[in-house]
């Protein structure tokens, strides 16, 4: 199979990949997730947003099956469900988030 057919028969994970890191703030989230699991308490003091708008971002990524669920006594711990996610949002923070130097040469 070309890339061209493998591409079409995962083009709507690409594409619910993309409408999630559409919003800055799910992107911040993904990024906290890739680094360690969280509660939403963690999550909202990371990112700066109030739990009840961290808990509706989560929803939305569990929708989208990008992030999983582990639950440990009365904490709920959000973990990204899929590897591959991991080594996108890894690589959109070495592009946006490493040397600055290298920022601006990416993003010009």
């Amino acid at each position: 199979m070309d890339r061209v057919q493998s591409l079409m028969s995962r083009s709507e994970d690409l594409s619910n990949f993309l409408s999630a890191i559409a919003s800055s703030k799910r992107t911040l989230i993904l990024c906290c997730l890739a680094r360690r699991e969280c509660n939403v308490g963690e999550l909202s003091e990371a990112v700066g947003l109030p739990q009840t708008v961290i808990s509706q971002h989560l929803s939305k990524l569990r929708a989208l099956k990008l992030v999983r669920t582990r639950r440990e006594a009365q904490n709920i711990f959000y973990s990204i469900a899929d590897d591959h996610v991991v080594q996108l949002v890894d690589l959109l923070c070495d592009i946006f988030c490493g040397d600055d130097d290298q920022n601006d040469q990416a993003v010009a």
